[in-house]
């Protein structure tokens, strides 16, 4: 455990070291180096290109800004956006069926039976008919 210990503090050091090397070979670099001379006009040109920014309007501030990735995420949005919005707006309800579920009229329950006893009294006053019948009518 020590050992890796003092690999570490060993490498931390080389590191460091070599950190210092570097800047000390910096210096001198940067001593001879001279920066260029400012143009005549620069200070004019600048605070003239400032007060122009600060003057255009709102939209080409923003679209110098923007950049590309953006403009891409706010067009994904606002095409998703549109697509709900007309999905909303042109929801098509089911076209009713062609031809509507018959319904059962109310009936009235005596009515029936007097139907039902009619039909009986008919069969027993004629024993032809009841045998020329088919086999489910007979049932009743």
């Amino acid at each position: 455990m020590e050992s890796q210990q003092d690999d570490r503090n060993t490498t931390e050091q080389f590191e460091a070291w070599a950190l210092c090397v570097r800047q000390e070979r910096l210096w001198p670099v940067l001593d001879e180096w001279e920066a260029p001379t400012v143009s005549s006009g620069f200070n004019r040109r600048l605070y003239a290109r400032i007060e122009h920014e600060e003057n255009a309007g709102w939209l080409p501030r923003l679209w110098r800004r923007a950049d590309g990735k953006r403009w891409q995420q706010a067009f994904s949005l606002a095409t998703a956006c549109v697509v709900i919005v007309a999905m909303l707006l042109l929801h098509v309800q089911p076209a009713p069926p062609a031809h509507p579920k018959s319904r059962m009229d109310p009936v009235d329950i005596k009515q029936v039976e007097r139907a039902l006893d009619d039909l009986e009294m008919l069969q027993q006053l004629n024993p032809a008919v009841k045998a020329e019948m088919p086999v489910a009518e007979k049932s009743l």
